[in-house]
């Protein structure tokens, strides 16, 4: 987090500091204040190698309000690629969708391109 955000020889500086990303903690030990305890409970249910800090709004700094523990399946899907669509009121992602109702990502994004109503879309 450190590194892709303040360091320019960092390989992936341009993607996180580059566009302006910032870490808001000002030391280690206000990180640590706000995040631990959900590290602690993270880790018991997923394991330590499992488990990663993840901005919840790409476009947004490294906050307490925008933090949260992951793992690497949820941090894949949280990229500024993914497309979220909602569907009686919950808003997840065209794989997510997929994954519930059984049908191929790439089908419901023709679908949906064509002009399908989301709730067509998923469920036809």
């Amino acid at each position: 987090m450190n590194s892709r955000c303040n360091k320019e020889s960092n390989h992936s500086f341009q993607i996180y500091g580059g566009k302006g990303i910032k870490i808001e903690w000002k030391s280690f030990v206000e990180f640590k204040d706000d995040m631990y305890k959900s590290f602690l409970k993270h880790i018991k249910l997923y394991g330590a190698d499992k488990t990663s800090i993840d901005r919840i709004y790409s476009k947004k700094n490294y906050s307490k309000k925008n933090c949260r523990w992951a793992t690497p399946l949820i941090q894949g899907r949280n990229t500024s690629r993914t497309h979220f669509i909602e569907y009686r009121g919950e808003q997840k992602s065209i794989s997510e969708w997929a994954r519930i109702m059984k049908i191929k990502p790439r089908k419901i994004n023709w679908r949906i391109f064509h002009g399908w109503s989301v709730e067509k879309a998923l469920t036809t």
